[in-house]
């Protein structure tokens, strides 16, 4: 009987809790200022959300004008106290959690300048 049970009774279950066990990728892309030390407190939330994070890109500000010489971004960078500046970074996430709160949590932290997420566009790695 219990046998009969299982055998019928899990595929109809698991037919109906889809959403339960599935998971998403999605893009986090978020700019802060450096400094603060939020990169850890971004990479909590987002694991306390329901994500395991797949791959982190970070890029400062400044070096977004790569069509100037490597001299010259050098010196800037030498010349900039190191607590300064914009940090520019890319999260790549999968699971289950609400995106939008999370979004939203990450958006209202001190020194949190613009967070916004996406389907993870480069899902192949």
């Amino acid at each position: 009987m219990v046998h009969f049970l299982v055998i019928r009774g899990y595929p109809l279950l698991t037919r109906r809790l889809p959403a339960l066990w599935s998971s998403e990728r999605v893009e986090l892309q978020l700019s802060y200022r450096v400094g603060a030390g939020l990169l850890p407190r971004v990479l909590e939330l987002c694991t306390a959300a329901g994500y395991k994070v797949l791959r982190v890109r970070v890029d400062r500000a400044p070096w977004k004008g790569r069509d100037r010489t490597t001299r010259i971004v050098r010196a800037e960078e030498e010349a900039r106290p190191a607590d300064t500046g914009v940090a520019e970074v890319v999260l790549a996430l999968e699971g289950a959690g609400d995106v939008l709160r999370l979004v939203g949590e990450i958006s209202e932290l001190d020194g949190v300048l613009g967070a916004d997420a996406g389907h993870d566009l480069d899902a192949s790695d």
